[in-house]
């Protein structure tokens, strides 16, 4: 088996730039593991075709502003940094391009703040270890990491957060439980299915 197989081509106007607005109104394809039919429904039909004592396991991962834009210290060039995940207070591994940019011991400032960092490690990988002068406002001067193929700008960041985030940590959102809502989320405990987190940072 190969990679490639699982190649196909995704026509542009069947990407979704935006959010539902109930994010539980997404298509649900069916697939009857017993008798091989497929049926279309909605999410919010979720509970029609589960039983009590089923159990969902959800990823409790909340995303990081983890997306950095900053400038080398006296250029107007421009790079930008992902986050991938905080070592100690203040030092992050990251990776970040363009990469020739991020050279050893190169300071920068990021835009909109009057915060700095330092590269001050680059790994095998070619990740990054980067030291922030400040870590305060990350919540306003990092952005929330789209997905490449999403080219509108994000208004709102808690539409790219699960109802259910609570753990710090992802650079990306764990998207499969991103059409869950809280109300949906009741019904299917009112059915008697249960719910099991977990935390697994992307």
């Amino acid at each position: 088996m190969r990679t490639s197989d699982f190649d196909y081509q995704l026509p542009e106007n069947l990407i979704a730039q935006v959010p539902l607005v109930c994010r539980d109104t997404s298509r649900l394809l069916i697939l009857d593991s017993k008798t091989g039919q497929i049926e279309h429904a909605t999410f919010k039909d979720l509970p029609s075709y589960l039983s009590s004592d089923d159990l969902i396991v959800v990823n409790d991962s909340r995303v990081i502003p983890a997306r950095i834009f900053a400038n080398p210290l006296g250029s107007c060039s421009k790079v930008e940094l992902l986050l991938l995940r905080r070592e100690e207070p203040f030092i992050w591994q990251a990776i970040g391009r363009p990469g020739r940019q991020l050279k050893l011991r190169k300071t920068f400032k990021v835009m909109n703040a009057e915060v700095h960092f330092e590269v001050i490690e680059i790994r095998n990988d070619n990740t990054r270890l980067v030291k922030f002068s400040s870590e305060q406002g990350m919540d306003i001067w990092g952005h929330v990491p789209l997905p490449p193929y999403i080219r509108q700008k994000l208004s709102d960041k808690e539409r790219y957060q699960t109802v259910y985030s609570s753990q710090l940590g992802s650079a990306a959102a764990p998207t499969a439980g991103l059409h869950f809502t809280t109300e949906l989320l009741n019904r299917l405990g009112a059915k008697g299915v249960n719910v099991a987190n977990i935390t697994l940072h992307v």
